[in-house]
């Protein structure tokens, strides 16, 4: 199994790598939408849809969110994200919390809701993977984001699997501790110290560079949580088996899908 996921591992990381430096906005578009519907027809199992007709539908209903995305003002489609993904912040606090019944009644067990919820996380993921493509050295910052999230997570599994005693949300993820969070943390700061010496970027603007990059990783680690409640919610440890050793395409991008539009609008904020 280790040898499984370290060659699919490897694939999707160079497959990421050419699609991120070498292909046109276009194709790079369409590639990134692919992911998108493949994560929309898992999302259908963690939401409670059985019907297969219904599964398609959904997936074809996110095709055609998509596509109407493509040519709204990326940016408020980026703050509609944030803003979800600050009441999915919420919301798993109110899960660990068992106090909230109209929480429970409206999130937890309606498939209605949950089935929206998934346009939510994957529309303006897709949308924030677009504009940081888009702008002057967007490539460039793909990578970076890339390496802050893969290396804080990185972090987090070391910190977490050596020191790690006092749970994070057991309720949630029983697996995370505040250890590793403090090690995801820590990692994501020595990444963008060290690319921001490299970069050579100006000291003025090294206040909106650590922010960015430190409100990034707290994201990708909301995206776990999240993704790690409904899964928990519907009983499933993998969101598919499309990956050999990985799971589903949800499991490898479950932090992408809140830091992607967080990093995003920022990189817009430091740039403009």
């Amino acid at each position: 199994m280790l040898k499984t996921r370290l060659i699919t591992g490897l694939i999707l990381a160079v497959l990421a790598l050419l699609g991120i430096f070498y292909l046109p906005r276009t194709w790079f578009a369409l590639v990134a939408a692919v992911v998108i519907i493949l994560a929309a027809w898992e999302w259908t199992n963690m939401a409670g849809l059985s019907n297969i007709t219904c599964k398609i539908g959904y997936c074809c209903m996110m095709a055609i969110g998509l596509t109407i995305c493509y040519y709204l003002p990326h940016s408020w489609l980026l703050i509609i994200g944030v803003i979800w993904w600050l009441i999915s912040f919420y919301i798993i606090l109110s899960y660990a919390k068992k106090a909230n019944q109209l929480t429970e009644k409206i999130f937890w067990n309606n498939t209605t809701y949950k089935t929206i919820i998934g346009f939510f996380i994957l529309l303006p993921c897709w949308v924030g993977m677009l504009v940081v493509r888009d702008v002057t050295h967007g490539e460039i910052y793909f990578f970076y984001l890339i390496l802050l999230i893969s290396g804080a997570d990185t972090g987090a599994y070391a910190v977490g699997r050596l020191f790690g005693k006092n749970k994070l949300i057991p309720a949630v993820s029983p697996g995370k501790s505040w250890e590793g969070f403090l090690g995801a943390i820590i990692t994501g700061i020595i990444l963008a110290l060290m690319v921001a010496l490299i970069w050579r970027i100006p000291f003025a603007s090294w206040g909106t560079w650590f922010a960015m990059s430190i409100i990034t990783v707290l994201a990708s680690v909301l995206g776990d949580l999240n993704e790690s409640l409904f899964k928990r919610l519907r009983g499933i440890k993998d969101s598919g088996t499309i990956l050999p050793g990985h799971g589903g395409i949800l499991d490898r991008i479950d932090s992408l899908t809140a830091a992607v539009p967080i990093f995003a609008l920022g990189l817009i904020i430091y740039l403009y």
